[in-house]
């Protein structure tokens, strides 16, 4: 799932052994471990449960940016009308 050089977003920085990450930075992923789910991300010199991060979305789907698109044109006609 993880790969190196993968931009990683922090999900869960509840009940950390030792601490440092903070929910919603993005790091990236330095190494993988060979044996448990870990990874290890830039700042850190020890690895993480790979529990806490997931994939940063650099692309966004179609029904995504038609959501976005609609949203505005929603808030326009507000504005219009007001």
């Amino acid at each position: 799932m993880f790969k190196i050089g993968m931009k990683v977003v922090c999900v869960n920085a509840e009940n950390q052994r030792i601490g440092g990450l903070v929910l919603g930075d993005v790091y990236e992923v330095v190494a993988l471990h060979d044996i448990f789910p870990w990874i290890y991300v830039n700042g850190f010199s020890y690895p993480h449960y790979n529990y806490r991060f997931r994939p940063v979305q650099d692309q966004y789907t179609e029904e995504e940016i038609e959501a976005v698109n609609i949203d505005e044109l929603i808030k326009e006609k507000e504005l219009i009308q007001i």
